[in-house]
């Protein structure tokens, strides 16, 4: 039987992985966004202030409230 191969790319945003979670799969990545790694990388993150500094999507700030 011929064997086909091809790559796939995927784009999965934020939300629609985070509604394809289970709830201990968002227990998950609760536990890790609050671990001391990710804590850092998130205040490295904040402060950067260089000119190429991504934006965080202002359709997106409705999510924070």
């Amino acid at each position: 039987m011929p064997r086909i191969e091809k790559v796939y790319s995927l784009e999965v945003g934020v939300e629609q992985f985070l509604n394809a979670c289970s709830p201990l799969e968002l227990k998950e990545i609760e536990l890790l966004i609050l671990s001391p790694r990710f804590q850092h990388r998130m205040k490295e993150s904040e402060e950067y202030s260089g000119p190429n500094r991504p934006e965080f999507p202002s359709d997106r700030f409705d999510l924070l409230a």
